[in-house]
This record gives structure tokens, C-alpha cells and sequence, in this order.
């Protein structure tokens, strides 16, 4: 799965809504892919994620943060 940063201006696009928004349960692209492909090995590249605004940004690398995989 390939995820344009470029485009994502809300960490809503990226990780969709939380609840209690509607329609939160829809999940958003990049939540169902790894949800879907739970238990295998998967390749997610965020790109052009240098271009991205400061919110977004910090939003992926809190994934980073402890370095666990």
C-alpha cells in the first residue's frame, strides 16, 4: 500500500475518525489495510512524507518513537 502525504491534510485522513464522530467505525484506508492483513507481513510507504504539514508528520513519527517494531 502506497499512502500520499501530500494529500492527507487531517490526521483524520490518515488514521480516520475517533469516537464518538460518525462513522467513525468506518475505519480509513490505511487502519483497514493493516487490520486486514493482521498476523502477516505487510509494507506500508508513506511518501513524500518530508512534504507533509508539521501535525501530520508528528503523527507518524510518534509511531517511531520507541523504536519497537
Amino acid at each position: 500500500m502506497i499512502v500520499n502525504i501530500t494529500q492527507i491534510k487531517h490526521k483524520t485522513d490518515l488514521f480516520g475518525l475517533y469516537s464518538p464522530f460518525i462513522r467513525y467505525e468506518k475505519g480509513s484506508p490505511l487502519n483497514n489495510f493493516l487490520a486486514d492483513n493482521s498476523g502477516w507481513r505487510a509494507i506500508v510507504m508513506l511518501n513524500k512524507i518530508e512534504k507533509s504539514r508539521p501535525k501530520i508528520m508528528d503523527a507518524n513519527l510518534i509511531i517511531f518513537d520507541k523504536g519497537i517494531t
